[in-house]
């Protein structure tokens, strides 16, 4: 007999119940004793669990929580077993249902009626209780009294029920259809953005359909509006995170590292929106677990975490002027599951005001007096199968591929006589990763990694010189940068018991850079092919971590990383720390800090036959980076605030300039960076309509013995105010998405003079000022995006339009200078203006 004593509580014990259970939860088990499960959950959630634990010994239960609130968490949970809870004298107990005293569990197994096969996720009920069969087909539920049938559905079998025995291996057979059930889609409304205590800031897939985006949905625009986060410039989309540039940024795909800065020099992400389904984003002060950056952690998934077979299959298909996609998520048996999706896209298709709007920003005309053809294409494709051979294993590969091409044809005069310009880019990735992660115990689990890349960048320029159909000379400069990357990587998690959850583990990672220039000239000394750098690098890591609850308001994280780099012959150190205070009503107040370091940095340089080229380079001495961080938040049901200030402080850091024609930038990484920064953010989620403020004030500031004898000044991507409005509504089928942004102006470094002299035939010389001592004018955009979804004929359909910079502000990019007989002109490069656009997504049962 289940009977638990409940006690009467006061006001002010339910308005702490209400924060309690409003708590977010993030946890992912699988068939764990519910004793076990409780106290996973109580430790997360900071509350303490009452049951008789005669009545729960022998149950089991799953659960999986993306920043659900705890209370919804336990509905679901302690339903499928039958058990009802209650917040008592600052508890949670679990109890039976009331007059329920000759309930007995029932254990069984559900499979398939002509094979014998077990059917996994297949739903059962008895009477109220209800579950969900695992891997193998097996289940356990309470089965009440008075209560003699069970039922199950699954995907592909007919309904089916058999009368309840609980003497004995029980099993409920089901028989296959030819005709599969349709999708059944459970949807809430949450929000799409979570802090994580003492974690990362987790994405959700929902916010890349929020934000409005030119060509479709984007998960780089989704990213701009999370506080601390912006872009570059609207056509070379590079992502700074809290000061830090992009090459200090860890992007990590399935445990594969991407270099690719993505599709049209970065305009869009790389990675197609389908193929991820989790995001979490590490700001500053991240895990010792993650090394060889120094800025932030960007750690995509496929999957939700969970480990769990998709229990449905989908298709979906989407086209767009930008883009057009193709993913399918299928579920082979019931332990093995395939994952696919492949995009691509080609100025060819584009409508004419989009293709000249966006190829004049991402590759500007040139000093020509016609311009000829230009065309970019990009294809990319994922690949993840996850196969679970037994309940405690879990088998994962998944792939990466990426290419863009873009070519440019430019024809004018040169000196009175024909000229051809052609200019062509590539760059493509392609990368694979095999995990296996195995539960040894109910507290420990371990995960091994192997994952290998390769990245190109290469630029080509052909330039020929014809009079009277004669040839007269030709140039033909070709630049090869190449990164490969193999990685093995493990790690063991072990629930300690005290409240200690330990992480250990260590890896070892190959680097292998090289930059190639071929240079063919007609009237030159003959072809030469140049190695300009070439290095390996082999990094050997070992790192623990412990995340101790010592009390449940108060949860401790700290860990330190040991790295070993053979080129350099040296070690290195990286501790970090985090504490986390929860009060109750909602509160948290966060502190965290840690030493990082990284061996590769990449060099930007836009004055490369005006496209942006990029290149890796491993770093002649280690960069390092030293966060503080301390915020405080307070969660309510429906809205949340959060106030985080942030310090960052960096060495062996390289210098990055956008400013063409007027600055080079350094390849030598001996500068200094010093970083700090207040965000604060407004949310209001839930409803009908969901919105978010956003205000970030803060200042990058470089310093560099070679540049203005070591004077600071700000770095180009320094931003000193931020205010982003997110708002999203839904009604009916419609959904509405807006996205303001406005920001200080880059800075950029002026022209202070000209020398022009009459006697020389060479081209008047700009005198520079001090480095990045000008700013541009203020940067502005709305964005509004309106989408109708409905099903028809079985099928899901969706059209969204996309209004990009609705009010057509021409944000300046960069100033471009030149001289006119002694005088200074210049001109102000401008960004995307007013782009309009249309996608179509069908998802296919």
């Amino acid at each position: 007999m289940i009977a638990l004593l409940l006690t009467l509580t006061t006001t002010s014990e339910a308005m702490t119940a209400q924060s309690e259970l409003d708590r977010p939860i993030t946890l992912a088990a699988t068939e764990l004793p519910l004793r076990n499960l409780l106290d996973r959950l109580g430790a997360e959630a900071g509350v303490r669990f009452a049951y008789a634990d005669r009545a729960i010994a022998e149950l089991r239960a799953s659960i999986a929580s993306e920043g659900e609130a705890l209370r919804d968490a336990l509905d679901r949970l302690l339903s499928s077993l039958g058990l009802r809870w209650r917040w008592v004298a600052g508890q949670v107990v679990v109890q039976a249902p009331t007059g329920v005293q000759g309930a007995r569990r029932l254990a069984g197994r559900v499979v398939d009626a002509r094979s014998g096969r077990p059917i996994a996720a297949a739903e059962v009920v008895a009477g109220p209780a209800s579950t969900l069969s695992g891997p193998d087909g097996r289940f356990s539920l309470l089965l009440l009294e008075g209560v003699d049938r069970v039922g199950a559905e699954a995907l592909g079998y007919v309904a089916g029920s058999a009368a309840a025995d609980p003497a004995g291996e029980f099993l409920l057979p089901l028989d296959p259809v030819v005709i599969g059930l349709s999708e059944l889609r459970i949807e809430a409304k949450a929000s799409v953005v979570s802090r994580l205590r003492g974690g990362p800031a987790r994405v959700l897939p929902e916010l890349v359909e929020q934000v409005p985006a030119t060509g479709g949905e984007d998960l780089l625009r989704a990213l701009e509006t999370i506080p601390g986060v912006s872009l570059g410039a609207d056509a070379n989309a590079g992502l700074f995170v809290r000061g830090a540039p992009p090459d200090q940024h860890l992007v990590r795909f399935d445990a594969i590292t991407v270099y690719h800065s993505g599709h049209l020099f970065g305009f869009f992400s790389p990675l197609n929106p389908d193929a991820v389904q989790r995001v979490d984003l590490y700001r500053s002060a991240f895990s010792t677990r993650f090394a060889e950056r120094a800025g932030s952690v960007f750690d995509l998934r496929s999957e939700d975490g969970t480990g769990r077979v998709a229990p449905t299959n989908r298709t979906r298909i989407r086209v767009g002027p930008l883009a057009s996609s193709l993913s399918v998520q299928r579920r082979l048996s019931p332990t093995l599951e395939l994952r696919g999706s492949v995009r691509g896209g080609t100025t060819r298709l584009w409508p004419a005001a989009l293709r000249e709007s966006l190829l004049d920003v991402s590759a500007p005309e040139a000093d020509r007096d016609a311009l000829g053809e230009r065309g970019f294409r990009f294809v990319d494709a994922n690949l993840s199968a996850r196969w679970r051979p037994t309940r405690d294993d879990v088998v994962h590969l998944a792939g990466f591929l990426a290419r863009d091409r873009f070519q440019q044809r430019l024809t004018g005069e040169e000196d009175g006589a024909d000229a051809t310009d052609e200019l062509g880019t590539v760059r493509e990735s392609n990368s694979f990763s095999l995990g296996w992660q195995r539960h040894w115990s109910e507290e420990v689990e371990s995960r091994t990694t192997l994952s290998t890349t390769t990245y190109l960048d290469r630029v080509a320029n052909g330039f020929d010189v014809e009079r009277d159909e004669a040839p007269l000379g030709s140039l033909y400069v070709e630049q090869e940068n190449r990164v490969r990357e193999s990685a093995l990587r493990g790690e063991v998690l072990w629930e300690a018991g005290a409240g200690h959850r330990l992480r250990l583990g260590g890896d070892l990672t190959r680097l292998d850079l090289r930059l190639d220039e071929l240079r063919e000239e007609s009237d030159g000394p003959g072809d030469a092919n140049v190695l300009l750098d070439g290095s390996d690098d082999l990094l050997g890591s070992l790192f623990l971590e412990d995340r101790w609850r010592p009390v449940p308001a108060v949860e401790l994280r700290g860990g330190v990383r040991w790295t070993r780099s053979g080129e350099l012959g040296e070690s290195f150190w990286s501790p970090a720390a985090s504490a986390d205070w929860m009060p109750g009503g909602g509160w948290r107040v966060g502190v965290s800090g840690g030493r990082y370091h990284q061996w590769l940095g990449q060099v930007t340089d836009e004055t490369l036959f005006g496209v942006p080229v990029s290149v890796w380079l491993l770093t002649e001495r280690e960069t390092r980076s030293d966060h503080a961080v301390l915020d405080v938040e307070w969660s309510g049901r429906r809205v949340g605030v959060r106030v985080a200030g942030y310090l960052r402080r960096s060495e062996g850091i390289g210098d990055f300039t956008d400013a063409r024609g007027t600055t080079s930038p350094l390849f030598d990484f001996d500068g200094r960076a010093e970083v700090h920064g207040v965000e604060s953010s407004l949310r209001w989620d839930g409803g009908p309509w969901s919105a978010r403020v956003n205000y970030t004030a803060a200042r990058v500031r470089h310093r560099f013995d070679a540049i203005d004898d070591g004077a600071a000044f700000p770095a180009t991507h320094d931003r000193p105010h931020t205010f982003e409005l997110v708002g999203d509504a839904e009604w009916g089928g419609w959904r509405l998405g807006a996205f303001f942004v406005a920001r200080s102006g880059r800075p950029f470094t002026p022209i202070v003079g000209v020398i022009d002299d009459p006697q020389e035939e060479d081209d008047p010389e700009l005198i520079e000022g001090a480095r990045n001592s000008a700013r541009l004018p203020g940067y502005a955009r709305l964005d509004l995006s309106l989408g109708y979804e409905a099903e028809v004929g079985g099928r899901r359909w969706t059209v969204t339009t996309s209004l990009y910079n609705v009010l057509d502000r021409r944000n300046p990019w960069y100033r471009r200078y030149e001289a006119d007989d002694g005088r200074i002109l210049f001109d102000d490069v401008p960004q995307l203006g007013f782009l309009p656009s249309i996608t179509l997504r069908v998802d296919l049962p």
